[in-house]
């Protein structure tokens, strides 16, 4: 018997042991990956892709810091950027890319894209490594492959993959012929690709300073602009081969196995535009039978006169999109083909992927050149657009343009959210036209799209959409209807030469990644109406010039979108600033980091604004949540540096900052107040007649004036999110119970 209980002894044991493990598991679980998808609902303590998760939302389930104790944040350390160089083409200094935060670590990926790792409890530097910016030998490389664009240091993110290596590999924004990954663990290098591993030869590519046109048919250049880090499905790996708006290159997408990184296998390359020498006419015609008709172009006129969310490219004349990228103005250079400065741009943000459809959704980036398009007809498949291909295969499974005939430099190229609205599981995208569109990820088809009431949409002398007064265009007619000669616009106010206002400018209206966080979609919208001048087309370049401020209230609004209608339930408003880089949203709390040198932080669930943080310093970078090796969370901002091109560019390296709570927070006196609610209500007097042979008896009821008080009680509801150890614990204890209650009956019996 004794054996008996002391087996049972143990089993008690073992399973206080495990409560108490599920308990700190509960407060802080480090080392999980976030989830594939959704909302995620485990705290892990980590913020380990730009938008969290590679499926996008830029949300943290963690609820340490709120809505309600915000407001008491305070600086709790400031690690000082230092001076970095970068060996090759244009850097800007600091950072453009939201802070990481990995098992208690800050990881800082820097527009050289050094790589800096900070310990997230005290600020002390982990490590530095300035390799990556180093890496490469940038004038021999382009001397060796012209068809290479010079760098250009604007690393919009950094993403850490834990599945891979002993410690996981950090990849940052990277040029796409060439791409590198570092160990997080001490910033060696895991591995790196070249030029003809990820793009190919001259031979394949061309020459463009000498007018070569390679075997692929490609004129132009591949960017030296950075895309987005690549995504991965298991050990393949999804990379997009763009070129350079305004300075052509044959944009593809392509998928290589890494099982062995030194040794990458190219699985397949689907092209994003036509061969440049004028082959493929019927591209865009070719595009929709290839898709099964599951390609959808916006039409803005349309969409703002009946409400149409998209037109099916089965309904599309063959006139509007037959010879499209083509130069179709006789006598001019390159007529008959695709201009050499045609091309579209680098993809900008993130690329999810559904595991379960098989299908990576990739938003494309800007077409050139602009504003001047009077070299390519038609609506430019597939710039400026959404697609999503077969993880397995590539082909596109489906297509959503939401910008034909791009003339001004509105890609929708920022983060993208997977999302379920209606019931129905979504791709949601914001794009630079300031839309927000929901899109069927099956099929592509939109299921709604969304447009700030507040965006100031072209003034007078523009043919984009329409003005406050709701006065379409110079010529009378918004632009771009799918129509022959809409397809065929030449510029904005064509053919006038003369400067106009142009808002959205080329900065677009929606310029950062959106926030979700399961009701709603958050999004910054802003106008900065811009003087613009369009100039003649070039063999390499854009020709929008002579950028000068309108005069035009600059704002910024702040919604949030219900993912199930569409429609905003909340706005706030942020007067004279616009706003760039991305929201966060956590804790019931919605962060933002505006170009007036604020950090605004807002009541995610009715936009009261909780607090106003001011820097001094406009950031365009998205702020970051995660907790340190005490499980204790943090805000992670940068200030200073260069956080993008507009609202926000300093030439300093700038700093991070790392705001928490106090050890003590001040006392809140919290008044309960109840009101009364007198209700009367009036019963009218009600008569029941009973009728016999020979007599009526009346029957008369009162029912008495009654009156109600009623209390007004708020009841909050707060929705405790349990880490999946906490499950595995109460099972098991569960088991053991059952366990220790049979051997003790046995003890029992054994006994008698």
């Amino acid at each position: 018997m004794t054996r008996h209980i002391t087996i049972v002894g143990l089993l008690v044991a073992l399973i206080l042991a495990l409560s108490s493990f599920a308990l700190v598991a509960n407060a802080f679980d480090p080392g999980g990956p976030p989830g594939g998808g959704g909302v995620p609902k485990v705290v892990t303590g980590n913020w380990e892709f730009i938008n969290y998760q590679p499926t996008g939302g830029s949300y943290s389930p963690q609820f340490e810091i709120n809505n309600e104790n915000a407001q008491w944040l305070e600086m709790k350390w400031l690690f000082p950027y230092p001076t970095n160089d970068f060996s090759w083409g244009n850097s800007q200094a600091g950072s453009s890319a939201p802070v990481l935060i990995v098992d208690g670590v800050a990881y800082v990926g820097k527009n050289s894209r050094a790589i800096h790792a900070v310990d997230a409890k005290t600020g002390e530097e982990v490590y530095f490594t300035d390799e990556p910016a180093n890496l490469w030998d940038g004038p021999a490389i382009t001397a060796e492959y012209p068809f290479f664009q010079s760098a250009w240091g604007h690393t919009h993110a950094l993403n850490y993959y834990r599945q891979f290596g002993d410690s996981g590999w950090l990849i940052t924004s990277s040029q796409p012929c060439l791409l590198s990954a570092w160990n997080a663990a001490d910033g060696s290098l895991a591995w790196q690709l070249g030029v003809e591993d990820l793009c190919g030869t001259v031979a394949q590519y061309g020459n463009p300073d000498e007018g070569i046109i390679g075997s692929l048919g490609s004129k132009g250049r591949i960017s030296g602009q950075s895309n987005h880090p690549p995504a991965f499905s298991g050990n393949t790996m999804i990379w997009p081969i763009m070129g350079a708006s305004g300075g052509g290159g044959r944009s593809s997408v392509k998928a290589f196995d890494m099982t062995d990184p030194s040794n990458p296998i190219e699985l397949w390359n689907t092209w994003l535009m036509p061969d440049n020498r004028g082959t493929q006419k019927n591209w865009a015609i070719d595009a929709c039978t290839e898709a099964n008709g599951n390609g959808w172009y916006f039409s803005a006129p349309d969409f703002f006169e009946t409400g149409k969310l998209a037109v099916n490219c089965t309904e599309v004349p063959d006139e509007a999109v037959e010879n499209d990228w083509i130069n179709m103005k006789e006598g001019t250079p390159h007529f008959g083909e695709v201009h050499t400065a045609s091309a579209m741009s680098v993809v900008w943000g993130n690329y999810p992927i559904d595991e379960e459809l098989g299908l990576v959704y990739i938003g494309t980036g800007d077409v050139g050149p602009y504003s001047n398009a009077s070299y390519r007809f038609g609506p430019n498949l597939f710039g400026s657009a959404i697609v999503a291909l077969q993880v397995d295969t590539g082909k596109i499974q489906w297509w959503f343009h939401s910008n034909p005939h791009d003339l001004w430099d509105w890609d929708c190229s920022w983060g993208g959210i997977m999302a379920k609205a209606q019931g129905t599981k979504v791709l949601i995208k914001g794009c630079k036209n300031g839309m927000a569109y929901a899109l069927n990820a099956a099929t592509g088809e939109p299921v709604w799209v969304w447009e700030a009431p507040t965006t100031w949409r072209t003034a007078p002398g523009t043919n984009y959409g329409m003005d406050q007064f709701g006065n379409a265009g110079e010529d009378g007619e918004a632009c771009c209807r799918m129509t022959k000669e809409h397809m065929g616009k030449d510029w904005l106010n064509a053919p006038n030469p003369e400067p106009v206002i142009w808002n959205p400018w080329l900065a677009g209206a929606l310029e950062s990644d959106m926030s979700y966080n399961g009701k709603y979609i958050f999004v910054a919208n802003y106008n900065d109406a811009r003087w613009t001048t369009t100039g003649n087309v070039v063999d390499f370049g854009n020709q929008a010039s002579n950028i000068q401020a309108s005069g035009h209230p600059v704002n910024t609004t702040i919604y949030a979108v219900n993912v199930n209608t569409g429609e905003a339930d909340w706005s706030a408003f942020i007067p004279d600033v616009g706003f760039r880089g991305g929201l966060m949203s956590t804790g019931s709390a919605v962060y933002g980091y505006a170009g007036d040198g604020n950090l605004y932080i807002f009541d995610a669930n009715t936009g009261e604004l909780v607090h106003k943080r001011f820097f001094g310093v406009p950031v365009s970078v998205m702020p970051t949540i995660g907790a340190d090796s005490d499980g204790n969370h943090k805000i992670f901002v940068h200030v200073g540096g260069g956080g993008g091109f507009v609202y926000g560019n300093t030439a300093t390296e700038g700093s991070l900052v790392a705001l928490g709570l106090p050890d003590i927070l001040p006392e809140v006196e919290t008044i309960i107040q109840e009101v009364e609610v007198n209700v009367e209500k009036v019963v009218e007097i009600e008569n029941i007649v009973e009728v016999e042979v020979e007599k009526e008896v009346v029957v008369e009821v009162e029912v008495p004036v009654e009156t109600i008080v009623e209390k007004e009680v708020e009841i909050v509801t707060t929705e405790e999110v349990i880490s999946p150890v906490s499950y595995v614990a109460i099972g098991l204890g569960v088991v053991l119970i059952v366990v220790a209650g049979v051997l003790f009956q046995r003890s029992k019996a054994g006994a008698t």
